[in-house]
């Protein structure tokens, strides 16, 4: 049987040592058909990865795994947050992933970059949802004897991301994820959620585990003798093979296919030609443009003409959601957004959220096609 890894963690993270080029290659070495990167709170490694697996054959799966606190504008002590693995299903969700994280750093950011409930509500769409680790909000709640709150939690957060949100299942051979998994296949059957089985990956071979513990020394500024200091609770965090998934979980069958099936919701592709990707790398003025503008750069790029341009930079400005509906069907407008994405580096200086369907104005589309 095939695996999937969806919580994977590379030196991006600052607490991993798994490089990319080698994650790429191993999963590939393991006939895996796909792979995430789930790095916390950004994605600097998402372009090197995304080109990296690409390059071996190997799909991308593009994600990012937040924190989530109460108020992400304010700082409380009591509130150190709970992680939970957000992955891009398509465009949209890839586009939403990069708004939360932008937002998580530049207002969440007390320490580290969070995000809160109501942010995640508006920038849900196209995003696939997994529980996360021991530091989920469920898993820690289950840890402190408050199943009805785990239960009602997971309601909230199958609510947040409506069929697209998944129980993660962990085996790190650590007695407390013993009892979460017990506790997370009770919620599954009462609220007929899916569970699927992940490895929390921070190193590729169980023979690096040592070299990771010696890492978040030198990240947190201890020793290795150092008794009261950051450590993992056991030397399985590493990038495990699919039998080795397989006889971590040998009863869920289900929690390992699903894994695949959630490889293949995700379809997130970036087709760009050279000369786009030169035209961007001159446009370093569009960084602090909003998306209308960096849309109208992009379009002209692609060498659309004054009105096709002129249709789009509207759309942008009045109706995103038909834009992105559109974008959805059409290569060529999905082409047009993605640079327009670069050319904002970051979508964080877009005034509006990048979220909902809508086709009112395909029709308008359709009188001035779209070049793809």
């Amino acid at each position: 049987m095939s695996f999937v890894h969806l919580h994977v963690h590379s030196g991006y993270s600052l607490d991993s040592v798994i490089k990319i080029d080698e994650l790429v290659q191993t999963a590939r070495a393991m006939n895996m058909p796909a792979v995430a990167l789930t790095d916390h709170g950004h994605m600097f490694g998402l372009k090197e990865f995304y080109k990296a697996a690409r390059a071996v054959g190997v799909k991308p799966i593009l994600g990012v795994e937040v924190n989530v606190v109460h108020d992400l504008h304010r700082l409380d002590p009591n509130d150190l947050g709970h992680h939970l693995v957000l992955l891009a299903k398509n465009l949209e969700g890839y586009l939403n992933l990069r708004q939360l994280v932008s937002l998580a750093n530049r207002e969440g950011n007390f320490g580290q970059p969070r995000v809160d409930k109501k942010l995640l509500a508006t920038h849900s769409q196209g995003i696939i949802a997994l529980s996360a680790c021991l530091q989920g909000e469920i898993p820690s709640l289950i840890l402190e004897g408050r199943s009805a709150e785990a239960r009602s939690t997971t309601e909230e957060y199958a609510r947040l991301f409506p069929d697209c949100f998944y129980l993660e299942l962990q085996n790190h051979g650590i007695p407390a994820q013993a009892v979460i998994n017990a506790e997370l296949m009770e919620i599954t059957r009462a609220l007929d959620l899916p569970l699927v089985a992940a490895n929390d990956c921070h190193y590729l071979e169980k023979e690096q585990s040592e070299l990771h513990d010696i890492l978040l020394c030198g990240r947190t500024g201890a020793t290795v003798v150092t008794r009261t200091r950051l450590r993992f609770p056991s030397p399985e965090y590493y990038f495990k093979s699919a039998s080795e998934m397989a006889a971590a979980f040998p009863h869920l069958p289900e929690a390992l296919a699903n894994t695949l099936a959630i490889a293949e919701r995700c379809q997130v592709e970036f087709s760009r030609s050279s000369q786009i990707l030169a035209h961007a790398e001159r446009c370093e003025k569009v960084i602090r443009l909003r998306l209308p503008e960096a849309l109208a750069v992009a379009a002209r790029a692609l060498g659309l003409n004054e009105d096709e341009v002129g249709l789009l930079t509207d759309l942008a400005r009045q109706d995103r959601k038909s834009l992105f509906q559109v974008a959805e069907v059409s290569p060529g407008v999905a082409k047009l957004l993605v640079l327009a994405a670069e050319l904002e580096n970051l979508p964080s200086h877009f005034s509006t959220p990048v979220t909902g369907l809508a086709i009112a104005d395909r029709p308008q589309l359709a009188k001035r096609p779209i070049k793809s």
